[in-house]
């Protein structure tokens, strides 16, 4: 399954462009579209990073990065290892699965990425206060 998804993995990002010509062709739903009889074309992603590179390209690879590392960095900041434990957790997650169409996972992941970003933004807050005083 690894070097599957590795080889699956590669294949995207040596055919990446900045705008891709086939947005949602590596999405669930495009599997379901072309089982009623629809046909379109269909890539298997199997993973959260080359659903993103195939679908969004460069752009979308960038800002699935930011979204991952700046959690990362603020947690890595301020010392919070929940937060840090649920950022790699998700980053590793994304190499096997589809996070953003699996249904409670992808819930998981704007609630916890944005409890990180508010927890850690409301810490920095009150060390600046306290430096100002």
């Amino acid at each position: 399954s690894l070097v599957r998804r590795a080889s699956l993995l590669y294949s995207a990002a040596s055919e990446m462009s900045l705008i891709p010509l086939n947005f949602g062709s590596a999405t669930n739903t495009a599997f379901k579209l072309r089982d009623m009889g629809l046909n379109i074309e269909t890539i298997a992603a199997d993973s959260t990073l080359t659903s993103i590179l195939v679908n969004f390209g460069l752009w979308g690879l960038i800002i699935l990065f930011i979204i991952y590392v700046y959690p990362l960095y603020a947690s890595l900041i301020t010392n919070d290892k929940k937060g840090i434990s649920f950022t790699v957790f998700f980053l590793l997650a994304s190499t096997t699965m589809m996070i953003f169409e699996f249904f409670p996972v992808n819930f998981l992941l704007a609630i916890t990425f944005s409890n990180i970003l508010v927890k850690n933004n409301c810490m920095h807050n009150l060390s600046s206060k306290d430096t100002t005083k």
